[in-house]
C-alpha cells in the first residue's frame, strides 16, 4: 500500500516539473515561479526544480534567491556537472567571476566532456588572465561542440587568443568560423575586421566592420573601428556615419571624437571639426578634473584611516565622506566610510554604503563578509528591505 502512495506521490511531482518546464518554455517564469515554489515546500530535495527554479530567478535578475536555489543544487547533487554549471553561469550574470571560475571548474571536473562548461571555463580563464590554460579548455570545447552553434564561442575566443598573440591569420580563421556557425555574431564580425586589417585586406576588413555594425549599431566600438578604417582608406564621406554614431553611442570616447573632427575638416566642414575639437577639449577637461577627484579623495580616505587609528571616530567619518563624494566608484573607500557609519550606530546607512560597495566590487569577498555580518549584528529595526529577507533566508537556514 505504501509503495502505490509512493508512486503516485512521485508521479504528482513529476507532473508539476514537467508543468513547471512548459511554462517557461512558453515565457510564462511567473507562472513556472509559481509552480516550482509549491512544488519545493512538498519536496525540498527536488534537485531538478531547484535548478529550475534557479535559472529563472537568475534571468529575472533575483540575485540573492537565484544563488540560494542554485547553491542548494550543487550541495544535493556535487557530481553534477550541469548544476555547476547553471551556478557558474549565474555567478557570472552577477558579476561574481571568481566564484563563477570556481563553479565552471568543478563542472568539468565532474564531466570534462561537457562542451558548454569547457567553453564558459576558457571564457572565465580568459578574462582572469590565464591565457594558456583559457586556450586549452576552448580548444576542448571546440572539439566537443563540433558544427553547433555553441561552437562560435569557443572559436570566438580562439581567435582573440590568436589575435593577441599577433596571428591574424590564425584569428581570421577562428572569427570566420564563429560567424559562420552564428551569422548574427557582432563582436565576431567586428574582431574579423581587425584581423583583416592586420592582414592588409582592405575590402575584407571593410565587410566585415561594415557587418558588425549593422548587426548591433548601438556599439560604440563596432562604429568606430568602421569609420577609423574608411579615414585610413581616406574615405571621409563614408567615415562619417560610422563616427558620427560611435560619438553619439560613447559621447566621452576622445578617438571617436578626433576622428570624427577629422572626417569633418577633410570634407571642408570647418565650422563642424571645430565644434567636435571643443567637445574633445572639455572631455580631456573633465578627465583631468575626475583624475584630480580621485587623487583628493585618496588623501582625504588615508588622512580618515589615520583619525580613526587614533579613535577621532567623528572627525574620520567626515573625511570619509568627503572622500566618496569626491570618488563614489571606489569600493574601498566606500567600505571605509561603511565600517565607520556602523561603528557610530548609523546602521541602515551603513549597510546602505556596504552593499553599494559589494556592487561596485562584487567579487570582494572581505566586503561580502563585512555586509553579511553587519546584516547579522543590526537591530531589526534598522534594516533596509533588501537586507531583512536575506537575513530571514539565513536564520531559516540556521535552524
Amino acid at each position: 500500500m505504501w509503495l502505490a502512495a509512493f508512486l503516485i506521490l512521485l508521479f504528482q511531482r513529476s507532473e508539476q516539473l514537467e508543468l513547471a518546464w512548459q511554462l517557461a518554455g512558453r515565457g510564462d517564469r511567473t507562472g513556472a515561479e509559481a509552480v516550482l515554489q509549491k512544488l519545493l515546500v512538498s519536496d525540498a530535495k527536488n534537485t531538478d526544480a531547484h535548478l529550475l527554479y534557479g535559472n529563472l530567478l537568475a534571468e529575472d535578475g533575483k540575485k540573492e534567491d537565484a544563488l540560494a536555489q542554485l547553491n542548494i543544487a550543487v550541495v544535493q547533487r556535487p557530481r553534477s556537472a550541469e548544476a555547476w554549471n547553471s551556478l557558474g553561469e549565474a555567478c557570472k550574470r552577477f558579476k561574481k567571476s571568481r566564484e563563477a571560475l570556481d563553479a565552471f571548474n568543478k563542472a568539468v571536473l565532474a564531466d570534462p566532456k561537457f562542451g558548454i562548461a569547457q567553453s564558459n571555463l576558457a571564457q572565465s580563464l580568459y578574462e582572469a588572465g590565464q591565457k594558456d590554460r583559457a586556450k586549452d579548455h576552448a580548444i576542448r570545447a571546440l572539439a566537443l561542440l563540433g558544427q553547433s552553434k555553441d561552437a562560435a564561442d569557443p572559436a570566438y575566443l580562439l581567435g582573440k587568443l590568436d589575435l593577441d598573440a599577433g596571428d591574424a591569420r590564425k584569428a581570421a580563421d577562428y572569427f570566420t568560423r564563429a560567424v559562420h556557425l552564428i551569422p548574427q555574431f557582432a563582436s565576431a564580425w567586428s574582431e574579423l575586421g581587425q584581423a583583416k586589417k592586420l592582414l592588409l585586406d582592405e575590402a575584407g576588413a571593410i565587410a566585415a566592420f561594415a557587418q558588425a555594425a549593422k548587426l548591433d549599431p548601438a556599439d560604440a566600438v563596432a562604429q568606430y573601428r568602421l569609420g577609423a578604417e574608411y579615414l585610413r582608406q581616406d574615405k571621409p564621406g563614408d567615415a562619417l556615419g560610422p563616427l558620427e554614431a560611435a560619438a553619439r553611442a560613447n559621447v566621452d570616447d576622445q578617438s571617436a571624437l578626433n576622428a570624427l573632427a577629422t572626417a569633418y575638416q577633410r570634407l571642408g566642414r570647418a565650422d563642424e571639426a571645430a565644434q567636435i575639437r571643443r567637445k574633445l577639449s572639455e572631455v580631456i577637461r573633465r578627465r583631468d578634473h575626475d583624475s584630480q577627484n580621485a587623487l583628493s579623495a585618496l588623501r582625504l580616505n588615508n588622512q580618515a584611516a589615520e583619525l580613526e587609528t587614533a579613535g577621532k571616530l567623528t572627525d574620520a567619518l567626515d573625511l570619509y565622506k568627503q572622500a566618496v563624494a569626491l570618488n563614489g566608484k571606489h569600493a574601498g573607500m566606500r567600505t571605509n566610510y561603511a565600517i565607520a557609519l556602523l561603528r557610530v550606530g548609523r546602521w541602515r546607512q551603513g549597510l546602505e554604503e556596504l552593499h553599494t560597495a559589494q556592487e561596485l566590487d562584487p567579487d570582494n569577498t572581505q566586503i561580502e563578509t563585512a555586509l553579511r555580518d553587519a546584516i547579522a549584528q543590526a537591530p531589526a529595526s534598522e534594516l533596509p528591505d533588501w537586507a531583512r529577507s536575506g537575513r530571514t533566508s539565513r536564520q531559516k537556514e540556521t535552524k
